[in-house]
């Protein structure tokens, strides 16, 4: 389960306190925000007819399932003028219609509402947005949008219950159960592991409470390149290396096409037609199961 924004509920603001709360953050309740699901986790999306193309901040990126498209630093100009983005991304969300959309993202390093639908959503979703009645009218039907007049960023999700749709409290509340229950099954994963090693009880209990704290830095697979630096390796010989296969056992092949294909399925790994080829080496780990080596 990817790791999701922090819902906070909070009590309905009156009229002095909203207009306060818009005059202290960059959001307003002009702004529109559509609901995106993957899963049970759920991010708000700000909805901008003038931006050009869809973005989103690496941050948020990093907490969805995506597949890089490409990784090619490229200038965009934006309201704060022009800054490189990192990439093009490739995600798909859930509507609140239940229907699935597929949006590429172009990727920058900061960004502070998290994700923006522009003009290429809108256009595919054939969108028309009803500022009074606060919905999107889509080919997939009508979909509700949100105002919120308090502080919405990449990292969280602010909302009032008072103001929820009852179809959206509904799923609220059974994202942050199940929220609750993959904490305390992580809890009891992470006791059984430590159970056995040096650490005494209250260190075993601050171990774990430091994991879940960030546990969007480890949770699921977080294996990928970084598209925020580069690196270049000097060769020596205009010579291509290749090296020649070798010969493992029917359970080491398999234990290799297992790892190949979940490195394929998490973007680390891509076909190459390059005449370059190192070898692979497996290496038995303490629990018996094979690391994934490679002799360059």
């Amino acid at each position: 389960m990817n790791s999701p924004m922090i819902a906070t509920i909070r009590k309905l603001p009156t009229p002095g306190e909203c207009h306060r709360s818009q005059q202290r953050n960059p959001y307003n309740a002009d702004l529109h925000f559509l609901e995106l699901w993957q899963g049970t986790s759920v991010r708000y999306a700000l909805i901008d007819t003038g931006a050009s193309i869809n973005v989103i901040g690496y941050k948020a990126s990093t907490k969805i399932k995506r597949r890089w498209l490409s990784k090619h630093p490229e200038p965009i100009n934006g309201i704060g003028g022009t800054e490189f983005a990192l990439g093009i991304i490739i995600t798909s969300f859930n509507l609140a219609s239940g229907d699935t959309v597929t949006i590429e993202f172009t990727v920058i390093k900061e960004l502070q509402a998290g994700i923006i639908l522009g003009l290429p959503f809108l256009k595919f979703i054939h969108g028309i947005i009803d500022i009074c009645n606060h919905r999107l009218s889509t080919c997939f039907g009508d979909l509700p949008l949100e105002t919120p007049c308090s502080i919405i960023g990449p990292e969280a999700w602010v909302e009032t219950l008072e103001t929820m749709d009852p179809e959206v409290k509904v799923r609220a509340a059974d994202y942050v159960n199940n929220l609750v229950q993959a904490t305390d099954n992580l809890r009891l994963q992470a006791e059984a592991k430590l159970k056995n090693t040096a650490l005494e009880g209250h260190q075993r209990h601050r171990v774990i409470d430091l994991l879940l704290q960030f546990r969007d830095l480890w949770e699921g697979d977080r294996r990928g390149a970084t598209p925020t630096t580069t690196h270049t390796i000097t060769l020596t010989t205009t010579r291509p290396l290749a090296t020649r296969p070798r010969r493992f056992t029917p359970e080491q092949q398999r234990a290799i096409e297992t790892e190949v294909q979940a490195m394929e399925a998490a973007d680390v790994i891509e076909d190459s037609e390059s005449p370059y080829a190192s070898d692979v080496v497996l290496v038995r780990k303490p629990t018996g199961a094979w690391r994934f080596c490679i002799d360059f």
